[in-house]
């Protein structure tokens, strides 16, 4: 019994509650914390050269609309293009309307369209629209899942696991090139930014005081859903995180098994919502940009289907990540030139679902090696562990094989005390980060995408914080064998 006792604490990180059991000590200590994740942050902000190019997403499949910014600032319409057009202010843009007059067209087909909302905090910033960058949103989205990240695991008691993950997450070379590189237009950087704030919600969500309070416990599992949907509408690959959510939500929150169901109901019903909301605003938008730009001389179109290129596309071109064998290549080019290949006139994510999906009851033992091959791929071949600040960075010269094999022995140690509510809520801790980085299992995992999964930074933190535990526990035996 009393090593049962031992190895909960130890699984549980107990010790680590008494940094905040002084309201003093605890004050500074996330204060000083807090301050440390927002200026190495800032330090990444200020460069002028870029960060560590090795780690990144080489076919970089953002999609910055910049070009539409300025004409959605001032009109609210999406998407008309004033694309290197005069418009630093109000009356700039009214003029150049005026001159380009029948020219002017609102585009169809535009998907990823809440990737228009990240220029705002660049643009208030600056207080012009003209020359927004998507890296200050960018950088305020990313510090706030860190910092909402550190206090949630602060409130499950767990101070010193928050902020060694937080540094770790914060100093990934990956997320820092794709997001504070000086040319950065990809909106590929929020998918793992959303997934901190996500991260942090479920985690809040296991502590003992949202398990006393199941309508705080509702708002917040419908605010993560909320949040899931608007990262959908920026880019397709968070769906990862919501399959996270969703499994937190079930299975690592010690409420009665009617509120786990109420909380899953409440975020999915949240996330279709806004959903819903969201197609909305932007057909009134672009009913908007139709009528600003019929006052002006243009030419209104129809809008077209915002979805031709979602998860199918992506699936399809993950297929070509490591042979050509049946012709899958990662290139959109290919994706388009199979509709022209196969005569077909509405461009439609059916043609390439149905593909997909009979390649691989085909020959299923090729789909399974691919899938080895990603996730072999994803645990072997991914990020160091890195603590930076600006351009300088430490590597910490530890196994990344020896890591993972101490990570999954203290997950089984975790499932056989599952029964204990602490030890169970730190599941929270593997199962968001992994689903972060199930784009590069479930799509592709190669051309830098391998470099999405962030779970081996989570893993190291937590061996970190056991291994105190181990050393703060065995000082505690000498201590009691002494008296």
């Amino acid at each position: 019994m009393a090593w049962q006792r031992v190895s909960e604490s130890v699984l549980a990180l107990a010790s680590q509650r008494g940094i905040l059991r002084h309201r003093v000590v605890a004050v500074v200590f996330i204060a000083i914390s807090v301050a440390g994740i927002v200026v190495q942050q800032a330090s990444y902000l200020r460069l002028t050269a870029d960060p560590d190019p090795y780690y990144r997403n080489v076919l970089n499949l953002g999609a910055s609309y910049q070009r539409f910014f300025a004409f959605f600032y001032y009109y609210g319409g999406f998407p008309v293009n004033l694309d290197r057009q005069p418009t630093k202010t109000r009356a700039e843009a009214d003029a150049t309307l005026a001159s380009l007059g029948p020219r002017l067209t609102p585009e169809s087909g535009i998907y990823n369209r809440a990737s228009i909302f990240i220029f705002y905090p660049d643009a208030w910033m600056k207080g012009r629209p003209d020359t927004a960058e998507m890296r200050t949103g960018h950088a305020v989205w990313f510090t706030f899942g860190l910092v909402a990240l550190f206090l949630a695991l602060c409130a499950a008691g767990q101070p010193l696991l928050g902020l060694i993950s937080a540094l770790l997450v914060g100093s990934d070379p990956f997320q820092v090139y794709e997001l504070y590189h000086v040319s950065s237009s990809t909106i590929f950087p929020t998918v793992i930014s959303t997934g901190l704030v996500i991260m942090a919600a479920c985690i809040w969500l296991s502590t003992d005081r949202m398990a006393r309070a199941p309508r705080l416990s509702l708002i917040t599992a419908a605010l993560a859903g909320a949040i899931c949907a608007l990262q959908y509408e920026i880019r397709l690959e968070g769906v990862g995180v919501v399959g996270g959510a969703l499994f937190s939500l079930v299975v690592c929150f010690r409420h009665r098994a009617l509120m786990k169901v109420a909380m899953a109901v409440a975020f999915v019903a949240a996330l279709m919502l806004t959903s819903a909301a969201l197609d909305r605003y932007f057909a009134a938008s672009f009913t908007r940009a139709n009528a600003v730009i019929a006052q002006f001389g243009g030419t209104p179109a129809q809008p077209g289907n915002p979805y031709y290129s979602t998860q199918w596309w992506a699936l399809w071109s993950g297929l070509g990540d490591f042979d050509e064998k049946y012709g899958f290549l990662a290139d959109d080019r290919a994706g388009i030139s199979y509709y022209y290949g196969h005569g077909l006139q509405v461009v439609s994510e059916k043609a390439h679902r149905a593909n997909y999906l009979d390649t691989v009851a085909s020959d299923p033992r090729w789909f399974g090696e691919i899938m080895y091959r990603r996730m072999k791929r994803v645990l072997t071949e991914n990020t160091p562990y890195r603590l930076g600040y600006g351009q300088r960075f430490i590597d910490v010269p530890v196994s990344p094989v020896a890591v993972t094999l101490a990570g999954l022995a203290l997950l089984a140690a975790i499932a056989m005390r599952s029964r204990h509510a602490d030890v169970r809520g730190q599941w929270n801790l593997f199962v968001v980060p992994l689903a972060i980085g199930g784009v590069a299992v479930g799509q592709l995992a190669d051309y830098g995408l391998q470099f999405y999964a962030i779970a081996h930074l989570f893993v190291l933190a937590y061996v970190c914080c056991v291994l105190l535990e181990l050393v703060a526990a065995g000082g505690r035996a000498v201590r009691l064998r002494a008296s």
